[in-house]
């Protein structure tokens, strides 16, 4: 009697073992859809039942999938990919062919305006929370790249530091120079001081070093999106703040880099002084350049 080798057995169990294993329980968990607040507090639950690995590889299939739902002037919104499963929004971004959604720096641009309104929708969040309150008045702050991540400190009463967020509200790469980089673009926070100065992040993100006014600090704040090389990541510099209106200029200022980025008051009205002033929405702003809400006409189209 011929026995089958030991060793083609192993094989073919292993291979029949491979077909059937289970589909991992994160791919199941669904994005809450009955609001951009919900849909955020759904992704924040999201990433705590899931490795940094899945969470990384999750995010960036989130926003692949939601840049190639939008045209290029469009107002992107988390609200496209909501009421999805993890395993819905992964398999989805597997089948996008490579070049849909226009040029890679098209898509580079759309991703970078999304995070934009995720970033919006996060310091709505932390505000609310009432996590940054460092005058005690019951009223939350805005908060730095580090203070929404958990990565840093928050801001505590006086001059102190307190510990970090226990829950998080966004996922962001490490940031450099107070910046935070993401699919070829850099993006920073300003937060005000006394009488709304800008201040900016510390190099290794939150507000060590930065003279954040708490008053000031619980009704402004703002945010800037310009290309790591301009011309290749990206071309266009894009711009929110409290309002949740991104802007976007063409960049004529060539702002590409770490050290190249927009000033804290570029988008603001000539003769700016703090985050308090009027934004330069529809005309000519501090940094010579035309701010145009995304998707309205430039000035005589």
């Amino acid at each position: 009697m011929r026995h089958r080798p030991a060793t083609l057995f192993t094989c073919v169990v292993l291979v029949a073992c491979s077909r059937h294993q289970a589909t991992p329980a994160h791919h199941a968990l669904r994005i809450d859809g009955s609001s951009i607040e919900a849909a955020t507090e759904s992704l924040v639950a999201i990433k705590k039942q899931m490795s940094q690995k899945d969470w990384g590889e999750f995010e960036s299939a989130r926003l692949k999938l939601m840049a190639s739902l939008d045209s290029p002037d469009a107002k992107p919104s988390l609200m496209q990919v909501t009421g999805m499963t993890v395993g819905e929004v992964l398999a989805r971004a597997k089948k996008i062919e490579p070049g849909r959604g226009g040029t890679q720096m098209q898509r580079n641009e759309r991703a970078a305006t999304q995070m934009l309104e995720y970033l919006h929708s996060c310091q709505k969040r932390l505000q609310g929370l009432g996590a940054i309150d460092t005058d005690g008045d019951g009223v939350g702050e805005f908060g730095f790249f580090g203070e929404l991540a958990g990565t840093s400190g928050i801001r505590g009463k006086g001059t102190s530091v307190e510990q970090p967020l226990e829950q998080p509200l966004m996922s962001v790469s490490a940031i450099r120079n107070g910046q935070m980089s993401k699919d070829g673009y850099l993006f920073q926070i300003f937060l005000p001081g006394v009488r709304f100065v800008p201040q900016r992040e510390s190099d290794l993100g939150g507000a060590h070093g930065a003279e954040v006014s708490a008053n000031p600090a619980e009704r402004v704040w703002c945010a800037y999106a310009w290309p790591e090389e301009n011309g290749v990541s990206g071309r266009r510099v894009f711009f929110v703040d409290q309002r949740g209106i991104v802007l976007v200029a063409p960049n004529t200022k060539d702002y590409s880099g770490g050290f190249n980025g927009p000033e804290p008051l570029a988008a603001f009205a000539p003769g700016a002084t703090g985050l308090d002033a009027k934004v330069a929405a529809g005309g000519e702003a501090q940094d010579g350049q035309s701010w145009q809400a995304l998707g309205a006409a430039a000035p005589g189209k």
